[in-house]
């Protein structure tokens, strides 16, 4: 008789321990990665270096507050403004075969006057 309520009471011990342990999957990070892919360098783009505005291209599902963290942790600028343009995807034909130019997520982020992002 002993031995069964020894047995009950380690059920009991481990079934607490479960629920005091939060779980967590293994293999998920829950690391933040930047949203900024690369900087957006066109002649159009380059122009508007002096007004201090710089385009990036940037991830599908980015918003404006998340690019706008991510410059600021990135290049240590204070931003003003964000605006974000989405370019659809454009079909293509070769050879016979569809296809097409993926999308795009472009934003012009503008930053503190007398600031300056290194970007050449």
């Amino acid at each position: 008789m002993a031995i069964l309520k020894q047995k009950k009471e380690t059920k009991k011990k481990t079934a607490e321990a479960e629920v005091k342990e939060p779980k967590i999957k293994k293999g998920v990070s829950f690391a933040r990665t930047s949203v900024i892919k690369k900087p957006w360098i066109s002649e159009k783009a380059q122009m508007r270096y002096e007004g201090h505005q710089y385009t990036f291209l940037v991830d599908l599902g980015a918003n404006k507050r998340t690019v706008k963290e991510d410059v600021e942790r990135k290049y240590g600028v204070n931003v003003i403004g964000v605006n974000i343009t989405s370019i659809p995807m454009k079909t293509k034909t070769y050879r016979g075969i569809k296809g097409g130019k993926s999308k795009l997520k472009k934003a012009t982020v503008k930053v503190k006057e007398g600031q300056k992002i290194e970007i050449i």
